[in-house]
């Protein structure tokens, strides 16, 4: 028998013993649920929750339309101001311009056409447009982003919202793709 052996039968149970305490608080820590949040979001479909964007060289639209507001769980209340939140496609259809869409907005507005103001602290329907590269869109160029931004309350009334404006920002520029020939010759 080796010297050493009483020594790492007592390593290896203590070992042993540290890893099952540690499985078992695992276990029965993660087996309490945790008490429920006090708001849940309650998400309310636009219809249709597509709108077609056509302007100037860019197509696409704005899918997945959707308001969500938080709601005290206990009263039933809302709480904050409620938000629109979507999906906007963009592609270059242009022949020859290089597109860079910088910036959007949306306005809401009723079946008399007039706009449905939002509440003075929810600021303004504005949103910054993010490419992947840089430079803009190429023709036959895509980019897609999420949108999030805040919805007027008053527009959850029934049949009070009939219109959404989406407004663009962007700036084109000509494309071209010009080949320039030099003669050149090896020195000798």
């Amino acid at each position: 028998m080796r010297q050493g052996w009483p020594l790492q039968a007592i390593l290896w149970g203590t070992g042993l013993l540290v890893l099952l305490i540690a499985l078992w608080g695992l276990r029965y820590g993660q087996s309490q649920a945790s008490p429920p949040s006090p708001t849940q979001v309650k998400t309310i479909a636009l219809r249709p929750d597509t709108v077609p964007v056509v302007t100037g060289g860019l197509t696409g639209q704005m899918e997945q339309l959707r308001v969500t507001e938080r709601v005290d769980r206990k009263t039933g209340k809302t709480q904050g101001e409620p938000d629109l939140k979507g999906i906007l496609q963009l592609s270059n259809t242009s022949a020859n311009l290089v597109i860079r869409p910088l910036a959007g907005s949306v306005e809401y507005v009723d079946g008399g056409g007039t706009d449905i103001p939002l509440a003075k602290d929810q600021g303004t329907a504005a949103f910054t447009i993010y490419l992947e590269r840089a430079g803009g869109l190429r023709p036959g160029e895509q980019t897609s982003q999420v949108i999030d931004v805040p919805f007027p309350a008053d527009a959850l009334t029934a049949h009070r919202l009939q219109d959404i404006r989406l407004h663009l920002t962007y700036l084109s520029t000509p494309y071209a793709k010009i080949t320039v020939n030099s003669p050149v010759v090896l020195g000798q």
